[in-house]
């Protein structure tokens, strides 16, 4: 049997018998023997008994250890959430714990550092009111938050106080910033000084450290440690009471949440900018599984691991305009890390950084960068330049080379310049960024864990042969910082400048765009779905650019990316709103022409030939609106018994061609012509189209002539008979007299 938290989980194996077999093996916690994963965890109180406890001694001592623990003593701390227990959140500081609404859900997940975080998918978390969540003189509330997407309308109120009587709310809009209100004694909800809003936005797939703060005069936003918005108008008084619950995720006042939240907090103090940026510096620090630099001539790794960093060669430190790096000279130097880093096995998550300049990029050679990976042992991923492009491959489920799902290849970094890279493993996408610009990425397709390896990692070098059995080359080039993080963190402005740059981010302004649209077209009925793709800097991408209106527009709305235009749309500039999603401060407004889509049909159809068995007909036309290219001409033909009379389509009959057989004598028949068009590739309807039919044209009996004679002539056919299904001569010959009355 096993038993959770003292009670019987159900789980139980019948039939067993005899003793517990005698083993000679070492007894192991947190490992299996002859492996190297471990459990990377907290484990207490570990014990063995030589006999099966009962129901009631398991309970007990489940009893005796369930003491509810208690933080130590942080000034002005009132309450932290982050851990859940049955339906319960538990404040680990206090006494307010929360309790999980009933629509959505909200469920315990890993956060950005291995603790525990609160996943909310639609759900929400209530906190009942207590002295302790009012009338503070100030206020600081904070948590760090990882947006599953943008909201979609009106916003996401990640902690408020706000229901009915409000005192105080945190929200992000679904433009990716965020406003923080409060309601004072002095001070009515929403006067003026109490609620600000940040220029800046934040975007999904990143952690984010949030902080919003009452200082007892004016209200401000910090993320990441750095100012985003604060208030010109100072207020004052404590803040409101109310009788209100406290809530996380609530869609009373916005719409249901879908993100994480770890350490959600709430302060009866102001705390500093300094204690913001010190707890956000610790976390990010905490979140590096390496995190190498060059000071005092040799590589040191201050992540938590300390790594011991083993220096092949004799490569030379050096200093730069304050920025100290390893110079690598491609013949002999490289980094070798740990004996074998478990720390970097089985990860479903993975970020590579590097700054680097290339001394050399000869497209002929092989160079390798960061790489856990051997010929004939357990390879776990490696990132290399061969032929002028950075390649990154993946070994997960056992997948390796298998085709282009499980390895991304983009530009690689100029020789001579320093370059900030970033490759990225989440979950089954992989992801190569070439100074904070996405310049390749897919899916693997299977979605699995990174394969774990017995190997070291290397650094400049490859071991063994690379697996088409060539020599890799040492790597000639100078490295200032390389950091592994299996988590995605948003970087401070000050992180920024030191592993990508901001300068170089903000110069997607100018670089971003929609992938070859010029207009887009207003249909006559229903309405034309654009599934559109971005260009950044120059590479097209698909998920990397958040799409919004930045004007309302009658009969416009966005499905993602999808933009859907109706026929009750009016002709104008349509103005569209694009967002990187990596930096949602960086924005770009474009503006696209709409205009009214006069449908390409097919006229001028006419059938050319003789109209008789056996002859070949052809069909001819134009269509009304060349400015649409042809993509496809459907052909078809239909036959009557009277020029009026129903038509029938004749099956086979599919192209621009037909050859009038027997059973068309004396019937009547028609040419359609059908132009099947798309407005271009990012547009998922094709144009409605009409066939578009021509005059009939009656079918006469083959005139056939042979020294003058014909037989079944004139345009009605007469003096023909059928015979087994063909055409037969009448039986008095019809004589054709020769020009010029000369005899035949």
């Amino acid at each position: 049997k096993v038993y959770i938290d003292g009670k019987d989980s159900g789980t139980t194996l019948s039939g067993l018998s005899g003793a517990v077999y005698n083993s000679d093996s070492d007894f192991y916690i947190s490992r299996l023997q002859n492996s190297n994963s471990t459990y990377e965890r907290s484990i207490d109180e570990v014990r063995m008994y030589n006999k099966a406890l009962s129901d009631s001694e398991i309970e007990s001592l489940y009893n005796e250890g369930n003491t509810t623990i208690v933080e130590p003593a942080t000034p002005g701390l009132v309450g932290k959430w982050n851990k859940i227990s049955d339906n319960t959140v538990n404040d680990s500081v206090g006494e307010n714990n929360g309790i999980i609404g009933d629509s959505g859900s909200v469920t315990a997940v890993e956060g950005f550092d291995g603790g525990a975080a609160l996943n909310f998918d639609g759900g929400s978390v209530s906190v009942k009111d207590s002295p302790s969540l009012n009338n503070m003189e100030k206020l600081t509330i904070t948590s760090w938050v990882n947006l599953e997407r943008l909201p979609e309308k009106d916003g996401f109120v990640l902690v408020g106080k706000d229901i009915e009587n409000a005192s105080y709310r945190l929200r992000v809009h679904n433009n990716g910033t965020l406003s923080f209100a409060v309601a004072t004694d002095n001070n009515d909800w929403y006067s003026n000084g109490t609620v600000i809003s940040t220029k800046e936005a934040i975007g999904p797939d990143l952690w984010y450290y949030i902080a919003a703060i009452y200082d007892g005069r004016n209200i401000s936003i910090y993320v990441n440690g750095e100012l985003w918005a604060k208030s010109q108008t100072e207020i004052g008084g404590s803040i409101k009471y109310t009788d209100s619950d406290l809530y996380f995720g609530s869609a009373a006042c916005g719409e249901p949440l879908f993100a994480s939240m770890q350490d959600i907090c709430i302060y009866n103090i102001a705390l500093e900018q300094e204690n913001l940026k010190d707890s956000y510096n610790t976390a990010v620090t905490n979140s590096y599984l390496l995190d190498i630099e060059f000071k005092d001539g040799k590589p040191v790794d201050s992540s938590k691991n300390k790594f011991d960093i083993t220096v092949q060669g004799e490569p030379e430190y050096k200093e730069e305009n304050g920025e100290y790096y390893i110079s690598l000279d491609g013949v002999k130097d490289s980094l070798a890390v740990g004996a074998a880093p478990i720390c970097m096995n089985n990860l479903s998550t993975m970020s590579i950084r590097a700054r680097i300049r290339l001394n050399e990029l000869d497209t002929s050679k092989k160079y390798a960068l960061v790489c856990r990976d051997e010929i004939g042992k357990s390879t776990s991923f490696h990132s290399v330049i061969e032929k002028g492009l950075l390649v990154f491959a993946v070994k997960s489920d056992d997948v390796w080379y298998s085709g282009n799902f499980d390895k991304i290849e983009g530009k690689a970094p100029s020789a001579g310049k320093w370059t900030d890279i970033e490759l990225r493993y989440n979950k089954g996408k992989l992801s190569y960024y070439l100074n904070g610009i996405l310049e390749d990425s897919t899916f693997t397709g299977n979605g699995g864990k990174i394969d774990s390896s017995e190997l070291p990692l290397s650094i400049g070098t490859f071991h063994g042969k690379w697996p088409e059995g060539e020599d890799v080359i040492f790597l000639n080039a100078d490295l200032s910082r390389i950091t592994i993080s299996n988590r995605f963190i948003a970087y401070s402005k000050a992180v920024g400048d030191n592993m990508g740059g901001e300068e170089i981010l903000n110069s997607l302004k100018k670089e971003m765009s929609i992938n070859s649209i010029d207009k887009v077209y207003i249909p006559s009925a229903n309405s034309f779905t654009y599934n559109l793709t971005f260009n950044v800097n120059g590479n097209r991408v698909t998920d990397d650019v958040l799409l919004s209106l930045a004007e309302n527009c009658e009969g416009v709305s966005l499905e993602g990316s999808n933009l859907v235009i109706s026929n009750s749309a009016s002709e104008g500039d349509l103005k569209l709103q694009l967002t990187y999603k990596y930096d949602t401060s960086i924005k770009e407004v474009v503006s696209v022409p709409m205009v009214k889509l006069n449908m390409p049909e097919a006229n001028s159809v006419k059938i050319e030939g003789t109209g008789r068995v056996n002859k070949l007909l052809k069909t001819t036309y134009s269509y009304n609106n060349s400015e649409f290219p042809e993509k496809t001409i459907e052909y078809c033909w239909a036959r009557s018994t009277s020029a009026n009379g129903n038509y029938s389509i004749i099956g086979n009959a599919k192209t621009s061609t037909y050859t009038p057989a027997a059973q068309d004598l004396d019937c009547y028949i028609k040419a359609g012509v059908k132009v099947v068009t798309f407005l271009e590739d990012y547009v998922e309807e094709e144009i409605p189209a009409n066939i578009v039919w021509s005059d009939a044209v009656k079918i006469s009996a083959e005139q056939i002539k042979d020294g003058g004679v014909s037989w079944g002539g004139g345009s009605g056919g007469s003096g023909g008979s059928k015979v087994n299904g063909s055409v037969k001569p009448p039986s008095t010959p019809v004589i054709t007299p020769p020009e010029n009355n000369q005899n035949q």
